[in-house]
């Protein structure tokens, strides 16, 4: 797991295969959260991180959960709820 700062947005990210990420977005002033996942050259996670917001596939909430529920469980506890 690996987290960055993209246009001011926390992004939760993890690699599913070197070239396939999911992410988790969280907005903070909704306490809310989305999840998508999407390709990546694999070159750079890092980097390739910020892609979500444009070939990203918006999972729902089940997938979510099932993709990284460690994640989904404390981003509850804190008080997150998963957005639209």
């Amino acid at each position: 797991m690996a987290c960055i700062i993209d246009d001011g947005r926390t992004v939760y990210y993890m690699a599913l295969h070197s070239r396939v990420l999911v992410a988790y977005v969280l907005c903070e002033p909704t306490k809310t959260y989305k999840a998508y996942i999407y390709p990546v050259p694999g070159l750079s996670h890092q980097n390739e991180a910020c892609d979500w917001s444009t070939e990203g596939e918006y999972l729902n909430s089940t997938q979510a959960a099932g993709l990284w529920g460690g994640l989904t469980e404390q981003l509850a506890t804190d008080g997150y709820t998963y957005g639209r």
